[in-house]
């Protein structure tokens, strides 16, 4: 079977041996025959000899074991594309210890489902490289024949993968997501997500999960070159990212990458959760939407009153969310703030970046002089700066009016 030299040739070869050949012709019968060979039924050939277990492994469906119409009407055409030789892979992966072992023990070889988890660079029996011929078609051949053509991953990059902590826990996510008989509930872990990050001070927007807005972690976490393989940038449209994280108080510009909703919460996860354990934990919790009745009506910021409370508060984003709670989210206070380019100020532990764009501002000393003003180092005080409109400098002579006529009262 590894042997054919084409797909029709192996679809005719495939019927032959489950003795379907006169059967009419359908998008799913390649699982069919294939299931009929291995002598299972088609929802076990699905959970144990395919990766759709985790591609599909947050989604709206509710189980792989619930019948075989189930299995093929629910998951429909997803779930045969999954299995058409090298769904989500550009190139099929093998461990060449695996293989030699195969051939000792065997006298063939097969492409394991394990080593084609995207992000996987080491094979988790041995620990070795991965390698991968460049054509997808390989996935039709024996792994034993690609082994001379196959590109291998550097020891250094494998070795850097494994001493990440983060990609490691990715990995271990992905193989729990494998072993599952039952995807999670897209809708609830969506929310369960959203939240967690909100709680972790991210900036979400409302709706569907997205990891954008954490990009900036993702690529300081797990590496641009690591993240490049399981979510790549885009090649055909430059589409960057200015975004505000309350996390590192700062504004942030990272390009977008493309990634399916299930990589961007495995991802999300690993930032989020400090086990593997805790995330699946999380993320089979059942979280649903609010009932439309209970959603309220967004509360409209008007642009002069938060000016007003910005420049009472001295640009305190804490001290804004009190004057507006009840009324508004922080999500949306500090979305307001944002779209007007008002930084968040911080005063406190031998920092003020008040007093550091004071003096850039009204003073007009140097990004350094200002920085060191403010107790700050330059590259702060320049991300600080890039957060900022032509607002700010009226802003902060009105916040320093105040204060002045504020002392002479006193």
């Amino acid at each position: 079977m590894n042997g054919v030299a084409n797909t029709a040739d192996m679809e005719w070869l495939i019927e032959a041996w489950a003795g379907m050949s006169n059967e009419p012709p359908s998008k799913h019968l390649n699982l069919q025959h294939l299931s009929s060979i291995a002598n299972v039924g088609s929802c076990e050939f699905i959970g144990s000899h395919t990766t759709i277990p985790f591609y599909e492994g947050i989604s709206s469906l509710r189980g792989w074991e619930l019948s075989q119409r189930h299995a093929f009407s629910a998951i429909g055409y997803t779930a045969f594309s999954h299995l058409d030789w090298g769904f989500a892979c550009k190139q099929p992966f093998l461990c060449k210890s695996c293989v030699e072992s195969d051939m000792h023990l065997y006298g063939q070889s097969y492409w394991r489902r394990s080593h084609q988890v995207p992000g996987l660079l080491w094979c988790p029996e041995h620990k070795s490289s991965l390698s991968w011929p460049d054509d997808i078609h390989w996935f039709n051949r024996s792994p034993a024949e690609a082994i001379d053509v196959a590109t291998s991953y550097d020891s250094e990059t494998v070795r850097d993968a494994l001493s990440n902590s983060h990609i490691v826990r990715y990995v271990e996510l992905a193989f729990k997501l494998l072993e599952r008989k039952s995807p999670f509930d897209a809708e609830s872990v969506s929310n369960t997500l959203r939240a967690e990050a909100t709680k972790q001070r991210f900036f979400m927007w409302g709706g569907r999960f997205s990891i954008n807005h954490m990009l900036h972690d993702a690529e300081w976490r797990f590496g641009r070159k690591w993240l490049d393989r399981v979510m790549p940038l885009y090649t055909n449209r430059k589409k960057r990212i200015d975004f505000w994280c309350s996390r590192y108080v700062g504004t942030f510009s990272v390009e977008q990458r493309q990634a399916s909703f299930l990589m961007e919460c495995l991802v999300a996860s690993t930032l989020l959760y400090e086990s593997v354990e805790e995330a699946l934990t999380q993320l089979g919790r059942y979280n649903p939407s609010p009932a439309r009745e209970e959603r309220q009506t967004p509360f409209l910021l008007n642009k002069d009153e938060l000016l007003q409370t910005y420049i009472l508060t001295r640009g305190n984003y804490r001290r804004i969310e009190e004057n507006y709670r009840g009324r508004s989210t922080r999500s949306r206070i500090w979305s307001g703030l944002c779209e007007l380019g008002l930084p968040h100020l911080v005063e406190g532990r031998g920092k003020s970046s008040l007093r550091a764009l004071m003096a850039f501002y009204l003073e007009g000393l140097s990004v350094a002089d200002s920085a060191e003003v403010g107790g700050m180092d330059q590259e702060e005080m320049e991300s600080l700066l890039r957060q900022c409109s032509f607002l700010l400098r009226n802003v902060l002579k009105e916040i320093d009016g105040n204060r002045d006529n504020a002392q002479a009262e006193h």
